[in-house]
């Protein structure tokens, strides 16, 4: 993050900013109302920002005083605003996502050619000095969005349709270098739900053979033969020897630290876990597994709200599937559980735009396969 004034974690950083700007822009462009069948997930979700304000404050003590967050708090305050553009806007969250995915092109454009690219000790890429976990998570839902708008544009514009799965392979072969197991599995899942709902069947059952066919002669041969890649190699450590790169350590310090039934009920909060990861690790370690992460900070209470919340989630999703025939909800879901299981998703704004896609406003209206283009079409006529 570019910081124009300060450190990283307090300074003025031009996303900050940009995120400033864009929240004026919606406060000031529509009615600001939440969804109905986002309320209830929107009060669990503030509801649990003020359990883990109260348990921190509790938990005090000495030199251990932090009792907020300021990027978990900024994470759910992006997400409302994005509830509040997609009610004057439902295609907006998606239409950025399109934005989202042509950056993520540049960047595997970039990378490819060896701009900003190292690789770590186990050969690994690191993109700008970025993890590598967090790079293939980001080209693994830049991937599905190319993906699912190669299907959305198959029976208006042909060509557009084939550049979208042009995109989505070289996004996709990006991805595979990064060697992150979560972003290929995530990756692997969305296709199968996705090859599974519209491919299987009709006319689009050629399009589909032959888009996976091509991803086939193209990414067998390229895991084959790039034999530096270390994405098959972790997999089948994953497989053969319950090899997690050190996670499961992490997760067993953390919840050997729950002995009474005060640790295991409303947690640590964020003073608590301080002190916990600087006797453990010596500083901060993220626990690498929100469940874990949630269980520590706000204790069976705080994994409680949080589960629902991603219950919540997936329904909201699925109804995008049943009611709106909308599926890049649920492919993107993947990733975001995936993230759940084995990274970081509290703080990480991309996984809120996720979320924010179950809660598009498609299905509340019982939208039809092709709401979008009225939507869009009574917008143009409108502004004439």
């Amino acid at each position: 993050m570019v910081n124009l004034l300060g450190d990283a974690d307090r300074g003025l950083s031009i996303s900050r900013i940009t995120a400033v700007i864009y929240g004026v822009a919606v406060m000031a462009g529509g009615k600001l109302r939440i969804p109905d069948d986002a309320k209830l997930f929107t009060r669990l979700l503030f509801m649990l920002q003020l359990l883990l304000i109260l348990i921190s404050i509790y938990n005090v003590s000495g030199e251990y005083t932090r009792v907020f967050d300021v990027s978990i708090f900024s994470c759910a305050l992006i997400f409302v605003l994005l509830l509040w553009h997609q009610n004057f806007d439902p295609e907006a969250v998606f239409d950025g996502l399109i934005f989202f995915a042509l950056g993520a092109v540049v960047i595997s454009t970039l990378g490819i050619a060896g701009y900003g690219v190292e690789y770590d000790i186990d050969g690994r890429l690191t993109l700008f000095g970025d993890n590598s976990n967090l790079v293939g998570v980001r080209m693994t839902v830049a991937t599905m969005v190319l993906i699912f708008s190669t299907v959305r544009f198959l029976g208006s514009k042909l060509w557009l349709s084939g550049i979208f799965g042009v995109m989505s392979l070289l996004t996709g072969l990006f991805m595979i270098e990064t060697g992150s197991r979560v972003a290929a599995l995530s990756l692997f899942a969305a296709l199968l739900i996705f090859y599974a709902r519209y491919l299987m069947f009709g006319r689009k059952f050629i399009f589909g053979a032959v888009m996976i066919g091509l991803g086939v002669i193209v990414a067998v041969p390229y895991l084959i033969f790039a034999t530096d890649i270390p994405l098959v190699e972790r997999l089948q450590r994953s497989y053969y020897e319950g090899d997690l790169a050190g996670r499961g350590d992490v997760w067993s310090s953390y919840l050997d630290e729950l002995r009474g039934v005060e640790d295991f009920v409303i947690g640590h909060g964020f003073s608590g876990f301080d002190r916990l990861a600087n006797h453990l690790f010596g500083g901060f370690m993220s626990p690498h597994n929100v469940l874990v992460e949630t269980l520590i900070l706000g204790g069976s209470l705080g994994v409680t709200l949080f589960l629902a919340m991603n219950f919540l989630a997936v329904l909201a999703a699925v109804r995008q599937l049943r009611l709106a025939n909308r599926i890049l909800p649920i492919m993107l879901l993947m990733p975001y559980l995936g993230s759940v299981l084995s990274g970081q998703t509290l703080n990480v704004k991309l996984m809120w735009v996720v979320v924010a896609t179950c809660f598009a406003p498609f299905a509340a209206a019982r939208a039809t396969p092709r709401l979008h283009e009225q939507w869009r079409t009574t917008k143009t006529a409108s502004a004439a």
